[in-house]
């Protein structure tokens, strides 16, 4: 039953729609189009011959393949194979055809060495993208067949980083592993394995002849730019085919740093200050401040006509309390992001919250002694009994002495040391530093790592935990791979989340303060005019003087009103229809007149690792 069951699955899958005829799918359902339609195009591809094959072996050298065979994947499938040759310059002069559906599709072309054991032995690899072959143009060359240790990340990201240079030609790229994995995937980009100076850092190469052809008409092929092709395998990153006790150790810093600034920019600075904000005023810290917000809601809800006057006026009344350093910190630092240092301390004091202490208590011994927390009862109540009516009742480093020597808390240091890892927090935010030397007067010497080593006061500096190097040896090769890929993706991650959080930040915190005094004169340009059109202002005013600017600030806040209502109205339809047929086939149309406008076909003139040849020659 199973058995028939997958071979009518099997069939379902090959039973396929002509393009012709339901090319409109294209544009209502392009992600089924690319798995229930025809090919639109073919691309004959002939596997010829290699030469100067060589792969890495597990003797630490390059040796010529005794069995070399080529497969050819498409978007990481399989598509054909050829047979082995007993040749290290073989020739097999393979004839192949590829029906193509989605324009933008990857072609691999992977040389594997047969061996009786295992079978395969990977020698080497090239990859090309067929929406940059020209139509109907046979295109003749060699190959440069990468070292099998280049198979990382995705096609996309190879293709760009072999696009940028031949690998026998850029050292550099080799030269620089390390820098390159915690670098973000982008194109022109890729980590590599090193080979020994002395070995050449490609594979060899392979002759191959190609020719796309289309199926259909020109109309076709505009149709199937609206596909793309299915997402490409992400293979990581791979640690170097050579002898273990060669591998490099195994960096989990990076990984364990890349958390901490997420930790550090999106939740005490973005996450908890905004909760402090609001704690701020719904807890009354300050009564004029809460009752301005307590009375702007009141007007907005019982005069609607008002709202115009009084909402802007209250966001531009925060912009402006926000430009005070003094004020925007005792609004936003609380026990979870305050400094570790007598002002911290005094402004978790300020809160009067037993909760807010808890945490700063419990930051001070898991972050500045670098310990742990072995009694939650005990913590709470040294929380509770630190300060009286909003003042500390010790001084700050009584505190930090008395929590080292608690029987309730253990692993505690006494103090930073030259070669400490930590985290430096001034006016540029948050920035990863080395502890250079230990000053007087409470100062601290350190390195930034984006920057040179200079002096800041002990209380602006946090250790970081420090993460032992492993050698890569004690780990399996695979789970090794599998870490320096994490290491990337947070890194990404981080990129993606930390940049709108900083931009918005740098505006609150006038950072910016163009945008921001520009944001805030409009804030109460808007206020102002509406009031002057509800109170009747200037109406009064001889001739049309009056009139006039009554009429222009009248059309001037219609405009605002009617920009507003449309931003909102253009949001909320674009959140229920994102996914309609009828957005999908804007969007396919859009994507199908960019990629009329954009795409080139240079190939093979944009392919530095392709070399021209006439028949064989060259073969030796």
């Amino acid at each position: 039953m199973r058995r028939d069951t997958a071979s009518l699955l099997d069939r379902l899958a090959e039973e396929k729609d002509d393009f012709h005829a339901y090319r409109w799918r294209c544009v209502r359902y392009p992600d089924r189009a690319v798995e229930t339609l025809k090919p639109y195009a073919q691309l004959e591809i002939s596997i010829v011959a290699a030469r100067r094959l060589n792969t890495w072996t597990s003797s630490s050298r390059f040796e010529p393949p005794s069995s070399p065979f080529v497969r050819v994947f498409v978007n990481d499938k399989k598509a054909f194979q050829t047979s082995p040759v007993r040749s290290a310059a073989p020739r097999w002069a393979h004839d192949g055809k590829i029906g193509v559906t989605a324009p933008l599709s990857m072609v691999r072309i992977q040389v594997l060495d047969y061996d009786t054991i295992t079978h395969t032995e990977d020698v080497g690899f090239v990859e090309f993208c067929l929406g940059d072959l020209p139509w109907s143009k046979q295109v003749e060359g060699w190959l440069e067949l990468r070292i099998n240790d280049m198979l990382e990340r995705t096609s996309h990201d190879r293709y760009a980083s072999h696009s940028s240079g031949r690998d026998d030609e850029v050292d550099e790229r080799h030269e620089q592993r390390q820098t390159l994995l915690r670098s973000p995937p982008s194109c022109g980009l890729a980590a590599c394995g090193r080979a020994p100076r002395q070995a050449r850092l490609n594979a060899g190469e392979v002759l191959v002849r190609l020719r796309l052809e289309r199926l259909g008409t020109w109309l076709d092929s505009a149709y199937a730019l609206a596909l793309d092709p299915p997402p490409p395998k992400n293979f990581g990153v791979r640690a170097k085919a050579t002898p273990t006790d060669k591998l490099p150790e195994l960096d989990l810093q990076d990984l364990r740093d890349e958390i901490t600034d997420i930790k550090l920019a999106l939740f005490d600075g973005a996450l908890v200050s905004t909760a402090n904000f609001c704690g701020y005023v719904l807890q009354w810290r300050s009564t004029l401040l809460s009752l301005s917000v307590a009375a702007v809601l009141i007007v907005a809800w019982l005069l609607p006509y008002l709202t115009w006057v009084v909402i802007p006026a209250l966001l531009a009344v925060f912009l402006v309390l926000f430009s005070s350093k003094r004020i925007r910190a005792a609004m936003t630092l609380g026990g979870a992001n305050a400094p570790l240092s007598q002002e911290g301390f005094e402004r978790v004091a300020l809160w009067r919250s037993k909760a807010s202490m808890v945490r700063f208590v419990r930051r001070v011994v898991e972050q500045d002694l670098q310990g742990t927390v072995t009694d939650e009862p005990q913590l709470a109540t040294c929380a509770a009994t630190v300060f009286s009516n909003g003042v500390p009742r010790i001084s700050y480093q009584q505190l930090r002495e008395g929590l080292r020597d608690a029987k309730w808390t253990s692993s505690t240091k006494d103090g930073l040391a030259p070669g400490s890892l930590v985290v430096v927090t001034d006016e540029f935010g948050h920035r990863r530093a080395r502890v250079q030397t230990i000053m007087s007067g409470g100062n601290v010497s350190v390195m930034c790592d984006d920057g040179p080593e200079h002096a800041v006061r002990s209380f602006q500096v946090t250790p970081r935990p420090q993460v032992p190097t492993v050698p890569s040896w004690i780990f399996p090769r695979d789970f090794a791979n599998h870490l320096r890929t994490l290491e990337m993706q947070m890194g990404s991650a981080k990129r993606a989340l930390l940049g709108p959080v900083e931009k918005v930040s740098k505006v609150v915190t006038w950072q910016a303060p163009f945008v921001t005094f520009s944001i805030t004169a409009v804030l109460l340009a808007i206020s102002a005019a509406e009031a002057t059109i509800l109170l009747g202002l200037w109406g009064d005013m001889p001739g049309l003087v009056g009139s006039r600017l009554i009429f222009f600030l009248g059309v001037a806040m219609d405009f605002v009103k009617a920009a507003f209502r449309i931003t909102v109205f253009v949001l909320g339809v674009l959140f229920l229809t994102y996914r309609s047929p009828l957005f999908v086939g804007i969007c396919s149309a859009a994507k199908i007149c960019g990629r009329l406008l954009t795409m080139r076909r240079r190939a093979p003139q944009s392919w530095p690792f392709f070399r021209e040849t006439n028949g064989l020659a060259g073969i030796p």
